[in-house]
């Protein structure tokens, strides 16, 4: 039965949605507005209302200013507000991570200690170095989400120094768990409720040799494999098509590495 054989994946200890290792933070208060770097007029008048700048960005520089003072410098040419700055775009819908995430069900709120996806925002669209420092805190990158976000893999010590460098005005705005529930396509909602057969596909990050012997034992446990597990992207992912009992879905998302199950239709 999937539900067993996940919990002998999961050897590792679960925490409750309600204490997250890493403190979800954000940056200061505010709407990001975007101004062309040929505008120092409309930079001043911003700065003049209490804006601050919080990035360079060659072309255009990055101001966040008091939301009642957004209709104010509506009339600035070129000037471009910017709210999705603070929003990472989810498939279950958007984080505000100027706010606390919204509660999951819970039934997949809970984490597994050690190595795991988290999410990170960075201030501004990211660059070079921006990533380099994600490298230089022991995490990987997944894949990018609007805005200015990525999905990353990483343990506790890269938890722990990306925390350290979140707030004080630098480029790291956000960091917070990626919940089992964020990786559940909501098509698969309904399924989850009920013991029949669903048929879907599991995809895990390829984090190492313990993310095929995870998806190959789950494809195992499945009531029928549909396709067995196979790399994706150049080897980024694992990709497994597998008819499960939808009441078995929840589980498989807490899995290690599990990035995204959604419904599969045949061709």
């Amino acid at each position: 039965m999937i539900r067993k054989c996940v919990m002998s994946l999961v050897a590792v200890a679960i925490l409750p949605l309600g204490t997250p290792l890493f403190a979800q933070a954000a940056a200061g208060a505010g709407t990001k507005v975007l101004v062309p770097a040929d505008r120092p007029g409309a930079a001043a008048e911003i700065v003049r209302q209490g804006g601050s700048l919080i990035a360079r960005r060659g072309a255009y520089d990055v101001y966040v200013v008091g939301s009642a003072r957004l209709n104010a410098l509506s009339s600035l040419e070129g000037v471009e507000a910017r709210p999705d700055f603070d929003r990472i775009m989810l498939h279950r819908g958007a984080i505000d991570t100027t706010k606390t995430a919204p509660a999951a069900p819970a039934a997949m709120n809970s984490l597994a200690s050690g190595p795991r996806l988290m999410l990170v925002q960075f201030a501004a669209p990211p660059v070079d170095g921006d990533l380099e420092m994600l490298a230089g805190s022991g995490a990987r990158v997944v894949q990018y989400i609007p805005e200015n976000a990525y999905l990353i893999w990483g343990g506790d010590e890269a938890g722990a120094a990306l925390r350290n460098r979140m707030g004080a005005g630098g480029a790291l705005q956000f960091l917070g768990e990626y919940y089992p529930y964020y990786a559940l396509s909501p098509r698969l909602d309904a399924a989850t409720q009920q013991d029949s057969l669903a048929m879907i596909t599991v995809q895990f990050f390829n984090y190492g040799p313990g993310a095929l012997a995870d998806a190959e034992r789950l494809a195992a446990a499945a009531a029928k494999v549909i396709d067995p597990p196979r790399e994706a992207l150049d080897g980024r992912y694992l990709n497994a098509r597998l008819a499960v009992s939808g009441a078995d879905i929840p589980a498989i998302t807490k899995l290690p590495g599990v990035v995204w199950v959604e419904p599969y239709v045949p061709p």
